[in-house]
């Protein structure tokens, strides 16, 4: 599509005879576009010198890469063994629309993960796990660039049915995974945020779970769930190396005391959860909360910033089944249209200012404050109050909602005391659309900040 949404540039078919579904994409320039998902057609349209070009038996995985204006497959592959590698009969909640998960390297190898019932699944030597531990095990897999040479593959799993719903790569490589189990035996590792599985009879918990770039060491590994079932969809990570997963989950799922929202609003929420990964027990869960209403809510997917963001915000978007889900003043459609909706959300400041930022010059201030903004909303002049209780070099930034620089309106040092200060949104010099922002105070090492509402 062009980037206003007003031309079809180029679309394909994809497929065989049977049911083939493309349920993962990866865009990356100089790679062209990757494709993953599952098929059972035997006839699967596949490349030459593919890893593997022929159909293994029931679904496989597929993995195609196709050139930037979709006119011609780059690679095509089959991925798979004698059994299934997709399965919706055993996760709840539509897991053929959230299954595997697909990253590209910036060198092109195409890491793809899943969920197989396959005993000869083709695992490589070296790997974490060689073998099928339960009916159904997760996987991950990385190929060549060129699609024509498996490089890694591991099962991951206990002893009863687990999935693998997403995956992200670091900037070292490193896989982060999430997903769901039954496995009450669960690979975890020491100092986990918690290493024990509390599904009730017949629910799921969900996992995370990181690896080196070979899939032969588990380097991080903790359950995520309470006592219903609990599935996470989609992972991402942040530069500072935290773990960010959504999805959606009942009674007893972990949040934390910042969360949004801590109660559960029945017949699962979406749900939204940041780790740091460190092993550091229950220290890990920097943020978790609930989000919707009082019927069935999932989050599928969020992305994050690639840049560091004052903010921390987050952007995801589900489904909900309720009439009474939390929409914003001005939102697009404030108003639940019946059966399944669609929703997007914007949450900020979730779980990562506990991270030391470098210091500002000048002594610490710890009476440092910044006065609410008045009147808020506004349609037009704000005005604000900084108290400091010792002179200082100070900064007074404006951001948007996604945590960039809108217009910086102090920068100097400046004496102790109460100081009034004052922005107009419509200063011809940076004006501004209407929507959320937020006023930071930076002074000594500490830092403030305040909400504050444009009206159109």
């Amino acid at each position: 599509m062009s980037y206003d949404g007003s031309d079809l540039i180029s679309a394909t078919y994809l497929g065989g005879p049977q049911q083939d579904w493309a349920v993962n994409v990866d865009l990356a320039a100089a790679s062209g576009v990757t494709v993953s998902g599952f098929t059972n057609s035997p006839v699967f349209p596949t490349t030459p010198q593919a890893y593997d070009p022929f159909h293994n038996g029931d679904y496989d995985v597929f993995v195609t890469r196709l050139d930037p204006s979709l006119g011609g497959l780059v690679f095509s592959t089959f991925l798979g063994g004698s059994g299934a590698e997709a399965s919706a009969a055993d996760f709840p909640t539509y897991a053929d629309r959230a299954l595997g998960g697909l990253a590209v390297t910036a060198s092109g190898a195409t890491l793809v993960g899943g969920l197989t019932r396959s005993i000869d699944f083709p695992a490589t030597p070296g790997a974490y796990q060689t073998e099928r531990r339960g009916y159904q095990d997760a996987f991950v897999a990385r190929l060549s660039p060129g699609g024509d040479a498996l490089e890694s593959a591991t099962y991951f799993g206990g002893s009863s049915g687990d999935g693998v719903m997403d995956l992200a790569i670091q900037p070292s490589e490193e896989i982060v995974m999430s997903g769901s189990t039954f496995s009450t035996d669960l690979p975890t590792t020491s100092g986990a945020f918690d290493q024990s599985f509390h599904g009730s009879s017949g629910y799921i918990d969900g996992f995370v779970a990181r690896f080196d770039p070979m899939v032969s060491q588990l380097r991080y590994s903790t359950y995520l769930g309470g006592t219903e079932d609990d599935q996470l969809f989609a992972v991402a990570f942040d530069e500072l190396g935290d773990v960010i997963v959504s999805g959606c989950a009942g009674v007893g799922f972990p949040f934390t005391s910042d969360a949004y929202d801590s109660t559960y609003n029945g017949n699962a929420d979406a749900v939204l959860v940041r780790l740091r990964p460190l092993g550091n027990g229950a220290a890990d869960l920097k943020y978790g909360t609930f989000l919707g209403g009082n019927g069935r809510d999932s989050a599928w997917g969020l992305a994050v910033p690639a840049t560091e963001s004052i903010l921390d915000p987050v952007v995801l978007g589900g489904s909900t089944r309720s009439p009474d889900f939390p929409t914003t003043p001005g939102a697009v459609d404030s108003t639940h249209n019946g059966g399944v909706d669609a929703w997007m959300a914007l949450l900020v400041s979730v779980g990562a200012s506990d991270v030391a930022e470098p210091p500002v010059a000048g002594p610490t201030l710890a009476g440092l404050r910044l006065g609410p903004p008045h009147p808020n909303p506004s349609q037009g002049a704000i005005a604000f109050a900084i108290d400091l209780p010792s002179r200082a070099f100070v900064r007074v930034g404006i951001y948007d909602a996604s945590g960039r620089l809108v217009m910086e309106l102090l920068d100097r040092e400046v004496a102790s005391g109460p100081h009034v200060l004052s922005w107009e949104p419509r200063d011809l010099r940076q004006k501004v659309s209407p929507g959320t922002y937020f006023i930071r105070l930076e002074a000594g090492g500490e830092t403030d900040s305040r909400k504050v509402v444009i009206g159109s």
